[in-house]
């Protein structure tokens, strides 16, 4: 049996190693295309602009975020 699939993903953009959270993301929409992505970063929203142009259209939360923001 297999276990519970999930509906929502929610990563941090920077991710240590080669995976960043764009590509890890990508990754899970090509098993599962009715995920939901939600990714955050500390980083500025230039800077990640600038380096991850046109991956994905999903929302950033902006760190920090409280939890009324995350909710």
């Amino acid at each position: 049996q297999r276990g519970v699939s999930p509906d929502l993903i929610f990563t941090d953009v920077v991710m240590p190693g080669a995976l960043n959270g764009y590509a890890m993301a990508a990754n899970a929409l090509t098993q599962r295309p009715h995920l939901k992505v939600l990714h955050t970063s500390g980083y500025a929203y230039e800077t990640l602009a600038r380096t991850y142009a046109g991956r994905f259209t999903n929302p950033l939360l902006k760190k920090p975020y409280s939890m009324q923001e995350l909710a």
